[in-house]
């Protein structure tokens, strides 16, 4: 039986605050662990807290440990398959190293470009831009999440191996289970107000180009929720903006919120808006959609691809009176438009990516 390890992280709480590659990684790893011949485990590395040593036992599928314990853990199970599922940073290189030694076949499945991000984030450093050239040049295959994505590796990395790219979109889960929050009475909002949501709050994902177009809207039946990180600098100067509306209750910036709030507010929203310079894929839209919730984008979103009927409607740059337009054509043309969604969503849930991956890396 061959043995499998996913590396990546993930919190203990399956209702915990999950970023968008980890609920990806979640996911991929529960629709191909119990694949016949293959011993498939997922190492979520976690603080130093954890202890170090990672225990195997054979119903434990999902292993909480420390850097080290992941360590130790492949140097004594040995698989054949390493699948970094996320970027972790500087143990890629620790199993690299490990590549070197174990000769497993590395497989890493790449969300965004380091060469890209790193002017525009906060969190990137000039080590990671060393990270992700190797991990490019030493990984037998580069999993790209759209064909957006795809490009970009090609463009900014002329000289990476062409033939071990591949593109793999994301999932989504079919069977949601998840406890509902009222969102509403959490954040006082009537019911009469229309929820447009947005997550993520990055000079990237342009929310203050969303915040922007939504103050001209004429029409004040709307509030706008803004969900996820609010303590780094450009959430912090957007809000200094914007205190009378917050106040007001018009603006709603809720921070970090868990998988079951997330998904109380995909189900509650009236429209879900995504104007980012660049989303590799933008998995928050997609989840929006499955809570047949309509979507406006941006041309940078990666999974604009899949949208055929009426994207010149939906898919716009980030003007007001195009933002305008689209909120009109989904008010006049809302059931048509979930329908239309249904459709796409059936090319992506996790039974059918999960057999993809299973025939790229495990048979292949």
């Amino acid at each position: 039986m061959k043995k499998v390890v996913l590396f990546g992280t993930m919190p203990k709480a399956t209702n915990g605050v999950f970023s968008g590659p980890q609920r990806v990684a979640y996911n991929l790893f529960n629709s191909i662990k119990d694949t016949p011949d293959y011993d498939i485990v997922f190492l979520a590395m976690a603080s130093s807290k954890i202890t170090n040593k990672a225990k195997n036992k054979s119903k434990e599928k999902i292993i909480h440990s420390s850097f080290l314990g992941c360590i130790q853990y492949i140097l004594k199970n040995r698989p054949s398959i390493v699948h970094i599922v996320q970027y972790t940073g500087r143990s890629i290189l620790f199993l690299l190293w490990l590549k070197k030694i174990l000769h497993f076949k590395l497989i890493y499945t790449c969300h965004g470009v380091v060469k890209y991000e790193i002017e525009k984030s906060e969190n990137l450093k000039n080590r990671d831009l060393f990270i992700e050239g190797k991990i490019f040049e030493r990984a037998d295959l580069i999993i790209a999440v759209s064909q957006d994505l795809q490009n970009m590796i090609k463009r900014l990395y002329p000289k990476i191996d062409k033939e071990k790219l591949d593109v793999i979109s994301n999932g989504i889960e079919e069977n949601r289970t998840y406890k509902k929050v009222e969102v509403r009475k959490k954040y006082n909002i009537p019911k009469e107000k229309k929820i447009l949501l947005s997550v993520g709050v990055r000079k990237i994902k342009n929310t203050k180009k969303i915040v922007e177009n939504y103050l001209k809207l004429k029409d004040a039946n709307f509030v706008l929720v803004v969900c996820g990180d609010k303590s780094n600098k450009y959430a912090q100067e957007i809000m200094g903006c914007y205190k009378k509306e917050i106040k007001d209750g018009k603006i709603i910036f809720t921070g970090f919120i868990g998988q079951d709030e997330l998904y109380s507010f995909y189900e509650e929203s009236h429209i879900y808006i995504q104007l980012s310079e660049i989303e590799t894929f933008g998995l928050s839209v997609v989840e929006a959609m499955a809570f047949q919730t309509p979507v406006i984008i941006s041309q940078g979103v990666g999974m604009n691809y899949l949208i055929n009927k009426d994207k010149d409607k939906i898919m716009i740059h980030t003007s007001y009176e195009e933002f305008e337009k689209a909120i009109g054509f989904i008010q006049n043309n809302r059931a048509e438009i979930i329908r239309n969604n249904e459709q796409i969503l059936k090319k992506l849930n996790w039974k059918t990516i999960g057999e993809i991956y299973t025939r790229k890396y495990l048979i292949d």
